[in-house]
């Protein structure tokens, strides 16, 4: 081999080692998998129909079934069915069908001072039960804290609407994004943050009804202790009813000094009286009436005498009208007393 063929094969091998530096340095760097271990946020305690189980990129699937971890930064999609799941803190966390659900690290500054739960999409129920810490859970435009105590929250996403229901105790929503103003929620109450209708605090608490809270109770799986707690509540909130009557100190039986009339004008004497003129004169036994329409007519029926006798004198010819009469109904007499003896 020659010495400038030697030179060519140094020169072909150098091009090509620089071709590969300069590669590397343009094409960026592919992220490499954190080596930290994960941190467990939650167990799945039992789920039915189909659930999927994302990390927190959302690209890559778990494998999900009873006493599954649910890792921090974990989202849960289920599109039928629903999954229940029990936070590290304790804390219960039942999502129905078509909700998709996040489990963030609330814990970044050491205070527990995040959210627990992030709800994107759906409904779920949670309790926070004694001496844990306040349970919240945030929505696209809304927050709720529950404290020792279970609620239902909801957020559609086509009404930028959420909700929350008070299932036991009591419960707090805020506007997200002005949390200065919070209403407070009992239990059996329910109360919406709309951005569509262009809201910024949330409407006042109100009573749910049993018709609309009964199939969400069923949809997140909840057991039949905790519906019927709920629908408890929910109706004792619905027979509420305010103080209407006023409550006498005298327990005698009340007369008419002391019984209480929300009438504006109670009765007296004086209305007795005009009630009697007024029935008598509608009835027409008060002769009113007729002397404003016929006054002298009244006056003169007034001064006649009650009975008056009539002579009527008699006819000529009168006399001779009697008698042939009388002696027409001799003859027929006579006549039907022979057909009574022939016959």
């Amino acid at each position: 081999m020659s010495l400038l063929q030697v030179i060519r094969t140094e020169f072909c091998i150098a091009a090509v080692i620089a071709t590969v530096m300069i590669s590397h340095s343009v094409i960026a760097a592919q992220p490499q998998a954190s080596q930290a271990a994960p941190v467990p946020c939650g167990v799945v305690k039992a789920f039915s129909g189909a659930t999927q189980l994302m990390d927190s990129s959302r690209t890559y699937m778990a494998d999900i079934g009873k006493n599954s971890v649910v890792e921090c930064g974990s989202w849960i999609s289920v599109e039928s069915g629903w999954v229940q799941i029990r936070h590290r803190d304790g804390y219960q966390i039942n999502i129905s069908p078509g909700s998709f659900v996040g489990l963030p690290e609330y814990n970044m500054d050491g205070k527990f001072s995040g959210d627990a739960v992030l709800l994107f999409r759906g409904q779920v129920f949670v309790r926070a039960g004694g001496g844990e810490r306040e349970l919240k859970v945030i929505t696209p435009n809304a927050r709720i804290r529950v404290v020792n105590g279970s609620a239902v929250v909801l957020f559609s996403s086509e009404h930028e609407e959420s909700q929350v229901i008070a299932t036991e105790r009591l419960a707090y929503i805020e506007n997200r994004f002005e949390p200065s103003k919070k209403m407070t929620v009992a239990e059996g109450q329910a109360s919406n943050l709309n951005f569509k209708l262009l809201r910024v605090v949330p409407s006042p608490a109100r009573a749910v009804s049993l018709a609309s809270l009964k199939p969400k109770l069923h949809e997140l799986g909840l057991d039949e202790h905790e519906r019927s707690n709920a629908l408890d509540v929910a109706k004792e909130q619905q027979d509420r009813k305010l103080a209407a009557l006023p409550v006498l100190e005298k327990k005698s039986p009340p007369d008419d000094s002391t019984r209480v009339s929300y009438e504006r004008h109670r009765s007296t004497e004086v209305d007795e009286k005009l009630n009697t003129h007024l029935t008598r004169k509608l009835t027409g036994e008060v002769s009113a009436g007729e002397e404003m329409l016929s006054p002298g007519l009244t006056s003169h029926k007034r001064g006649r005498s009650k009975a008056s006798k009539v002579e009527i004198e008699e006819v000529s010819g009168a006399g001779s009208i009697s008698s042939a009469d009388g002696s027409e109904k001799k003859k027929i007499l006579n006549e039907l007393r022979n057909l009574k003896e022939e016959i």
